[in-house]
């Protein structure tokens, strides 16, 4: 029996549609980590400094990012990571940096789709806290 050119097409267009009646997993949307850093009144570095947070993942690095305006956003896949803020103080000019110091950390675990803010308070030459909030 001879097949015509388009039953055979429309017979590869039908079976290409068969398999899995399941849904297809759709990739869900990364979750978003926004990181604030606030200053202890009354404390400063007296040559400035440069604020940073890095994200790790089973002690491997994610993220690292410079804070603009005391501020960053990171989007994460769904998981447990540690937070860590530190500064890196200016040294003469901000040409210039000291090694890493008043650094602190935090566990944070993020699902898909969620925010969650951390807000870092920052004393410089004394450390640093983090809190952690979900939503907006």
């Amino acid at each position: 029996m001879k097949l015509s050119t388009a039953t055979v097409v429309l017979a590869i267009g039908l079976l290409a549609g068969c398999g899995s009646s399941r849904p297809q997993a759709g990739g869900s949307r990364p979750a978003t980590l926004r990181v604030k850093q606030v200053m202890v009144p009354g404390s400063l570095y007296f040559e400035g400094s440069y604020s940073y947070v890095r994200v790790e993942r089973e002690g491997r690095e994610v993220a690292k990012v410079k804070l603009e305006d005391s501020r960053a956003e990171l989007r994460l896949d769904e998981g447990s990571y540690r937070l860590i803020s530190f500064q890196r103080p200016c040294d003469s000019n901000c040409g210039y940096l000291d090694p890493p110091m008043d650094q602190c950390d935090l566990p944070v675990d993020v699902a898909p789709d969620k925010l969650v803010t951390a807000t870092v308070r920052l004393s410089p030459g004394k450390g640093c806290t983090i809190a952690l909030a979900d939503g907006d």
